[in-house]
């Protein structure tokens, strides 16, 4: 089997990627869930909940997944949404764990900034956590 053939992340394949159509970075945003086993389905007004971030805790062993809110058009995001997996393969909601404001996360003053889109690694006894401003 050739593998190097059918390693789509190849640079030679970005035809074949979801792309921004200028810059050619791989589009994330188009997806489908598998069905039955959606982890979380967005709630007014925060319908669209992508960008989610899934973290095996080392300490307890658990998972956790990290969601991005955001309405349509994307503005303004609702923050980040944290599940955590029960027994039993389901998930209950701890809350919204990141959340800006007026004078934080880009806000203007007199609007919440966003806060989404958050990566997670644990290292020497420390959780670190990482937002990606969305424009």
């Amino acid at each position: 089997m050739n593998l190097s053939a059918s390693d789509l992340a190849k640079p030679r394949h970005r035809d074949q990627w979801l792309h921004h159509p200028v810059v050619g970075d791989p589009s994330w945003d188009a997806f489908e869930r598998e069905a039955g086993n959606p982890i979380y389905a967005g709630k007014p007004p925060y319908l669209w909940p992508v960008n989610g971030f899934l973290f095996r805790d080392p300490p307890s062993g658990r998972w956790y997944a990290y969601i991005s809110l955001y309405p349509r058009g994307y503005w303004p995001p609702g923050g980040t949404l944290c599940l955590r997996e029960r027994a039993g393969g389901t998930w209950e909601e701890v809350g919204i764990v990141l959340q800006g404001d007026a004078h934080s996360f880009d806000g203007d003053g007199r609007r919440p900034g966003g806060t989404v889109d958050v990566s997670l690694v644990y290292e020497a006894g420390r959780y670190h956590m990482l937002t990606a401003k969305r424009d």
